[in-house]
């Protein structure tokens, strides 16, 4: 083989190299924004939160659908318990609600018929959700986080205002205001700092 012809094989082997190396790189950067796209997708769908910003940022914090989920709806079954039972008109107000929110009715489904509404949420689950929220949150831009606030707040109220009053319209227990009190207060809160003192 004369030397031009090494050359050109070196040199068409190295463009080789070079493009696979490419192509392989621009194929994962396509699937994982694909894959992206499918979680946004399936956040919008599952938790009714439609500004993009909160929804690629909840995607962006590499927790699985689960956790969000929990994360955003535990406080409404607080709430639904705070007099002790949840009630048909508090399930049913969060049945309403939330595929007006733009959440899927499997999702509300699933949601509903959790063993949450049978059994009173236990001590535990509300130092692990207070806990969650607290360092989550603070990783969140202020708007996005206020954002967030409002979304678990409303459906509280909702929850809140279905079981009392006049025909389960219009009324808030104390017990009721007190655990939204206790539920804003956990999503104002901001993680304590390490003291440098030794």
């Amino acid at each position: 083989m004369s030397l031009e012809a090494k050359k050109r094989s070196r040199g068409e082997a190295l463009a080789e190299a070079f493009f696979y190396k490419m192509d392989r790189e621009l194929l994962e950067s396509l699937r994982m924004r694909i894959d992206r796209a499918e979680r946004v997708k399936s956040f919008e769908a599952c938790t009714g939160i439609r500004d993009p910003r909160i929804i690629e940022g909840l995607v962006d914090a590499g927790l699985d659908l689960s956790t969000i989920t929990a994360f955003l709806y535990a406080p409404a079954v607080f709430v639904a318990w705070a007099d002790g039972q949840a009630d048909e008109r508090e399930q049913e107000a969060i049945r309403l609600a939330l595929p007006q929110k733009g959440v899927s009715q499997d999702a509300v489904a699933c949601f509903i018929s959790h063993s949450l509404f049978r059994d009173p949420p236990s001590k535990d689950l509300w130092n692990l959700w207070e806990s969650f929220s607290v360092s989550f949150l603070d990783s969140f831009p202020p708007q996005d986080r206020d954002s967030l606030i409002r979304e678990i707040v409303e459906l509280c109220y909702l929850v809140a205002r279905s079981s009392g009053g006049v025909w389960g319209m219009g009324s808030i227990s104390p017990r009721e205001t007190k655990v939204i009190q206790q539920v804003l207060e956990a999503l104002h809160r901001r993680p304590k700092q390490e003291s440098n003192v030794a």
